[in-house]
């Protein structure tokens, strides 16, 4: 298994990366959902059943969240900031939960959240490099602005599966088992969002005119 450092890709022990299963669905953790996705004010002060509310969703989900996001971040602290930050959120977070799982929906918020980490370590003018590397074109053909506006004009699936696969460089079936995937899923993202990126940014060079004889 593979987690990418700001700098590097480094090896994770497999020990550390053990698959945590989701708790099995309850009425307990159903109403604590409710609770917070009737609150009048997500970002106010929470009123004691709230707190019970974001407490027995944390107590029950943070070790496949910490997992989630340690396989994206080589650091366990990292992993832990992000799954807090994430729990200090959750009342305006969970707005966006249409329960098509608990435990599905809080593994993907923990790797998108994971990513924006990456995204902020890694220097612009890195990424960029490896996108246009993924590209297979001549970096001359490559406008640095254009590809930094088609990279947020990528649909937000596109774009998780870009920085997995480039910049992590992590192989489809990590990709695949992050995401919720198959592996095929993964590899037709990835060229989807390759595809689209060359569409919108890659003008061909012209070629230079043959020199005239003296």
């Amino acid at each position: 298994m593979l987690a990418a450092t700001s700098d590097r890709v480094t090896a994770m022990p497999s020990a550390c990366l053990h698959t945590v299963a989701h708790p099995a669905p309850s009425p307990a953790l159903d109403h604590a959902v409710a609770v917070l996705q009737v609150m009048n004010d997500p970002a106010g002060l929470l009123t004691t059943q709230e707190q019970r509310a974001v407490a027995m969703i944390f107590m029950s989900y943070r070790d496949m969240m910490h997992v989630a996001a340690r396989r994206v971040l080589a650091c366990p602290a990292d992993a832990e900031d992000v799954v807090h930050e994430i729990f200090a959120r959750l009342p305006q977070l969970i707005r966006g939960y249409r329960h098509r799982g608990l435990g599905g929906w809080l593994r993907r918020v923990a790797v998108t959240h994971a990513l924006m980490v990456v995204r902020r370590r890694r220097t612009h003018d890195a990424l960029l490099g490896e996108i246009v590397d993924a590209l297979g074109s001549d970096p001359r053909e490559v406008d640095d602005e254009a590809l930094r506006a088609a990279m947020v004009m990528l649909p937000v699936a596109l774009r998780e599966v870009v920085v997995l696969r480039f910049f992590l460089q992590l192989p489809h079936a990590d990709i695949a088992e992050l995401l919720e995937l198959t592996v095929t899923a993964s590899e037709l993202r990835v060229h989807r969002a390759v595809r689209r990126l060359r569409d919108l940014v890659v003008t061909p060079v012209a070629p230079k005119p043959p020199r005239q004889a003296a």
